[in-house]
């Protein structure tokens, strides 16, 4: 704190005062009235920096009045006083005035934590609640500005603090820093208030001095001030600092137990030393906060107050020393002095915990309609020096969502475990409505959502300095983290060493539902009244990886473990040097894991009324193709389908056609007409899909990298390398060193699919024809299922790859296997103790779907006594099985050739050993080598059958005529391809010592190391295959109605010629007639009409049959030969 009068300090502007800084002036008119009790005038710097927190909102756009505003729900929508009640009584012209730094809410609250850190108390004297004293304290500013002439946004000069004679508030001008970077100039209520120097005040808040010296034999519990000049030092059995403040040049606490500091502040100028027998423990407090409005209900969980120690000057001291146990609450350990010293020692534990806060929000607006949710943080502690910084335990030293920094050397030794560990976020929402609304007076749509999430991300710790070095005595961890200096970083374990990362998670449901009722459109040419909805469920579930980083910009990276090394997920960089070593090594893959359900429920019932008759039902067919044909995305579908709605036109037409040259006969009742039918259709289809994907780790060094697993000294006993799915990279060599294995390994990346559908309907109706030979009545009913149900796999490969600028070393005591794994250099040389595998991994897909769709229907028409009916079925199948070699496995050396020794038997299983070198530098020196080649190959085939057969007209679109028709579409397809992944060695060397052995013959091996791998590409492609079934589908029921239209225009021609013969009778007709009937109904009474019947039939089948347009006919000929045709074309993409 600082003072003026009586020359003791320079003068200070207020307005410049940083967030917590004091600062006074002596009263010159109470001193001169002889009132030493109200001889000072001390401000203390308004907190300015932006809340962090859910409670408040930022609002930087131009043009609004507050910064700063409090979320409405909690406040009950409340009006709080704010300084918009000094703005208007002290200026003319408000629109010039700038904007406030938040609005009455948070101005209380800065008004409140001055005032605090100002007395210690809740209120300054004769106040008991916020809004009464903030108003008094206005209108004494307004008072004391008119008196002195002051301008809003301009704070007092020290000599105008001296001249007052009550505590006031006065706007005063801030800049404050954006999220962005950027700056704002607002307006920030300031207290000003009387204050007495020296030692305690009115209510015994605070102990200030040149120097304060406390020994107490027993506690000391400070909850106001404590203030010194120079020295202040503090000594008691147990020392708490409850939300107080302990300030001095020098500052040292001695507690033979306890040092408590509870979201307090202690703070030396140059020095801040602290000593505890047992436990020093610095925890910052959280404030809990609930807010109800009717059903809605808000929580804030926030911190309060953080508890701080701190240092400011230039090469300061900051040491906390304890017997036991050093515990950080989200608390802050700041040493922000230039060459500083940070020192944190406990005898047992050291532990950076973080501190959760969180808020939940629960809006219910009525039974179907609300939103809950929810999150929290974990807010970690920091450990911040600008030079050194050095973390002793003990025991171990534990860091959750923590942050340690040293602008110098950061150093952590703990003597058993340290653990660099993430902390948690969550965010959970639920959120439902339901709307309905009408479409008119006898229909509504009520649509229902629901959408949840469950969601935990990680808060990483940090450690970061010039140069880090971590030793731990047992096991060293760090999770979800990152370490990262820009000279050397050593990570030392005892025992283990372990870096990996840490999983987040999400889980989501998305629901819709769509429920009509009413009218309805039928799709065609009519209505429907009932219900229809559409429920559509999708959930997803994810487990993913976030790997820790460890990292140097310009020096070495040393990770050691007396016992294993292991890195998962994780990414190591180096600048220089990267040096990994330990018993056992394994650099190793993540896997991500996610699922995903797609599910689609219909139901559709009620009554429809539409047009029916052969030419009713044919128009009916034309609008329902048509609008389908609008509403597909590919080009060749919807031309089909338009095609299909043209000659259902047709049909109509000469559906008409025929009606007239039927004219008056009794069996043309139902032309045109109208039906009404009770109708349900229903139907489900579910898609499970997941896929697990390898999250490889990654190594990089600007330099050398090398890898060294000892195991326990004796060769070939212990000791491996593993390195899976992962990727290693050095800009000269990389060194693999194993006692016993070396393992290069892939990683498997998997994916699934398992999808179902079915459905089932029917219909039942009644229709009322009309034609030219009178009325006709008809019933109709038919029936439809179907199922079907699809599986598929993948399996694909992420290849562990290891790149040197220069030379590859590998040496293993025992076995060396490259499954999945390329290794690269300028130069390779391995020695391998005993064998040498290098094997090349096949990915693999596998799908197999299939689908049956059956329908039936008939209809019967009273008056005529005619009846027709239909049957249709069809049947999908889809196989496909693909496996192939993608990336071939091999030591593949530039133009320095490759060296590669191995004590026993070298065996490549479409693998390679090669160079870009001349023969003379390529070596190979093995006791015996095997070899084999990989068969990829890949074959699917597509199976396309239905059958469709009518009589007596078809019951989809009712076409005139007697005779049965018949579709039969068969579109099959398949396809096959291959190739070979050859195992090769580049010419050179190749030395086989154990020749009685060797069981191949060595000129079989391929030496074409550049043409070994013939990868094969898939040729099966889902959605283009089923693409092409519904167009073959299409064109068949195409080329059924362009056969029924010719049989339709034979028919129409026959009708003309039978009526033309019936006009042309002749005696011989009449008894060649008779003759026919006679033989064919033996002993039945033949009557005119009879006769007549039979000429007439008679004339029309010979018609029909010399038209050609019959089944068997030329015109019937040729159309299926070209439909059979068409349907092969290949399809469009």
């Amino acid at each position: 704190m600082q003072t003026i009068g009586g020359g003791e300090l320079p003068v200070i502007q207020a307005a410049a005062l940083q967030p917590g800084q004091q600062f006074e002036v002596a009263n010159k008119v109470n001193a001169q009235q002889g009132d030493a009790a109200n001889s000072v005038v001390r401000i203390v710097g308004p907190d300015t920096r932006l809340p962090d927190n859910s409670l408040f909102k930022t609002n930087p756009a131009p043009g609004g009045q507050y910064l700063v505003e409090t979320d409405p729900r909690f406040t009950n929508q409340k009006s709080w006083l704010g300084s918009d009640y000094m703005i208007a009584k002290a200026t003319n012209n408000q629109d010039n005035v700038l904007k406030r730094l938040g609005d009455g809410y948070y101005e209380q609250r800065l008004i409140r934590e001055q005032v605090i850190n100002l007395t210690g108390q809740r209120y300054l004297d004769g106040y008991n609640n916020d809004e009464e004293q903030f108003k008094a304290l206005m209108d004494q500013g307004l008072a004391f500005s008119q008196q002195y002439n002051l301008k809003v946004g301009v704070a007092l000069t020290p000599e105008q603090m001296g001249l007052l004679t009550k505590d006031i508030v006065w706007l005063v001008n801030a800049k404050v820093t954006l999220p962005d970077g950027s700056q704002q100039n607002v307006l920030v209520p300031q207290v000003y208030a009387r204050m007495q120097p020296g030692d305690l005040d009115g209510s015994g808040a605070l102990i200030a001095g040149r120097n304060v010296n406390l020994n107490l034999g027993d506690g000391l519990f400070n909850s106001g001030h404590i203030a010194g000049r120079e020295v202040v030092k503090l000594s008691a059995a147990n020392i708490t600092n409850m939300a107080g403040s302990i300030q001095g040049a020098d500052v040292g606490l001695t507690a033979r137990t306890d040092i408590n500091n509870i979201g307090g502040v202690i703070q030396g100028n140059n020095s801040l030393l602290a000593s505890a027998g047992r436990d020093i423990n610095a925890i910052s407090t959280t404030r809990a906060a609930q807010s109800v409005n009717g059903a809605n209900s808000f929580e804030r969980t926030n911190i309060d107050s953080v508890a701080g120690m701190y240092v400011q000057g230039a090469d300061g001291k900051l040491m906390l020393q304890a017997g036991r146990d050093i515990k950080l609450d989200a608390a802050q350990v700041v040493n922000s002095g230039e060459n500083g010293q940070t020192l944190l020692s406990a005898g047992r534990d050291l532990n950076l915990n973080a501190v959760t806060t969180a808020s939940r929000d629960n809006l219910i607006w009525n039974g179907d309609n609300s939103l809950k949710q929810g999150n929290s943080q974990q807010v970690g502690s920091e450990v911040v020096g600008k030079g050194a910084v050095t973390l002793n335990a003990g025991n171990d030293i534990t860091a959750h969502a923590a942050t340690i920094s040293a602008g110098e050397a950061l150093n952590l030794n703990a003597g058993h475990d340290v653990n660099i560990l993430n902390g948690e976020n969550t965010q959970d929402l639920d959120e439902r409505h339901k709307v309905t609304g009408g479409n008119g007076l006898m229909s509504k749509t009520t649509t229902t959502t629901r959408d949840t999430l469950d969601r935990q991300t990680l808060q990483s710790s940090t450690l970061s300095g010039d140069s880090i070095k971590v030793l731990a005595g047992n096991d060293l961890r760090v999770q979800g983290s990152s370490v990262a200096g820009t000279q050397d970083v050593k990570l030392l374990a005892g025992h283990d060493l372990t870096v990996t990362g840490a999983t987040e998670r999400n889980s989501e449901l998305h629901l819709k539902q769509e429920k009509k009722s009413g009218l309805m459109s039928s799709g065609g040419i009519g209505i429907s009244y009932g219900t229809e909805s559409l429920k559509t469920t999708d959930t997803s579930q994810g487990v993913t990886n976030q790997g820790s980083t460890v990292g140097s910009v310009n020096g070495n990276v040393t990770l050691g473990a007396g016992n294993n090394l292991a890195v998962t997920g994780s990414e190591l960089v180096a600048g220089k040097d990267m040096a990994l070593s330990g018993k056992n090594v394994s650099v190793t893959q993540a896997q991500d894991e996610n699922s995903q359900t797609h599910k689609v429920e219909q139901k559709k019932s009620g009554l429809t009324l539409a047009l029916s008759g052969t030419v009713g039902s044919a128009l009916n067919t034309a609008v329902e193709t048509s609008q389908q044909a609008k509403s597909t995305d590919d080009s060749r579908l919807a031309a089909l389908q338009g095609t299909k709605a043209a000659l259902s036109g047709v049909q109509a037409v000469q559906a008409a056609r025929l009606a007239q040259a039927q004219g008056a006969d009794p069996a043309n009742n139902n032309m045109v007409g109208i039906s009404i039918s009770y109708g349900t259709q229903s139907s489900t289809s579910t898609q499970n899909s997941g896929q697990s994907t390898a999250q490889g780790s990654s190594l990089t060094a600007g330099n050398n990298l090398s890898i060294t697993a000892s195991g326990n000294g004796v060769k070939g006993q212990d000791g491996d390398i593993l390195v899976q799915g992962s990727q290693l990279q050095a800009g000269k060599d990389v060194t693999l060193n194993a006692n016993r294995d070396v393992n290069l390994l892939s990683a498997k990346n998997t994916q699934y699919l398992d999808g179902k559908n079915e459905s089932q309907g029917g219909t039942l109706g009644v229709g009322i024809g009309v034609g030219s030979g009178g009325i006709g009545l008809s019933i109709s009913a038919s029936v439809n299922k179907g199922k079907g149900n699809e599986k598929g796999n993948g399996t694909s490969y992420t290849e562990t790859t290891v790149n040197a600028g220069n030379q590859v070393n590998i040496t293993s005591g025992r076995d060396t296997n490259l499954i999945g794994a390329q290794v690269t250099g300028e130069s390779v040389k391995a020695d391998v103790g005993r064998n040498l595998l290098l094997e090349s991994q096949q990915d693999s897909d596998r799908y197999d779907s299939k689908q049956q769709n059956a329908s039936a229907g008939g209809s019967f028409t009273f008056g005529s006594m005619t009846g027709s009916g239909s049957i249709s079925l069809s049947k999908d199948k889809m196989h496909s099985n693909y496996d192939s070699v993608q990336e071939q496995t091999g030591i593949f050396a530039g133009k320095g050739g490759f060296d590669v020794t191995v004590g026993e038997h070298t065996q490549l299983n479409g693998a390679v050993i090669g160079s870009t070198a001349t023969a003379d530098k390529n070596k190979l020196d093995t006791g015996t080598l095997g070899f084999t080649d990989i068969h990829n190959q890949a074959d699917f085939e597509v199976e396309h059958q239905s059958v469709g057969i009518s009589s007596g007209g078809s019951i989809g679109s009712q076409f005139a005529g007697n005779m049965a028709n018949g579709l039969l579409v068969g579109a099959n397809n398949s396809g096959h391809d291959s190739s070979t992944t050859h195992a090769a060695v580049s010419d050179g060397t190749l030395v086989i010592r154990d020749q009685d052995k060797q069981t191949q013959n060595l000129s079989d091996l391929s030496r074409d190391v550049e043409h070994a791998n013939q990868t094969l590409s898939p040729i099966f492609d889902k959605e283009k295959e089923q693409k092409r079934l519904q167009q073959a589908q299409l064109i068949g029921e195409i080329g059924n109605q362009a056969m029924d239209i010719a049989r339709t225009e034979g028919a129409i021609t026959a009708t003309k010629a039978a009526k033309e013969k019936m006009n042309n009778v002749t005696d011989a007709d009449r008894q060649a007639a008779a003759a026919k009937l006679a033989k064919e109904k033996p002993g039945k009474v033949i009557t005119d009409d009879d006769i007549n019947a039979q000429i007439y039939q008679t004339a029309y089948n010979q018609a029909f049959s010399e038209s050609g347009y019959g089944t068997g006919g030329k015109v019937q000929q040729g159309m299926q030969a070209a439909v059979a045709a068409v349907q092969g074309w290949p399809v469009e993409t």
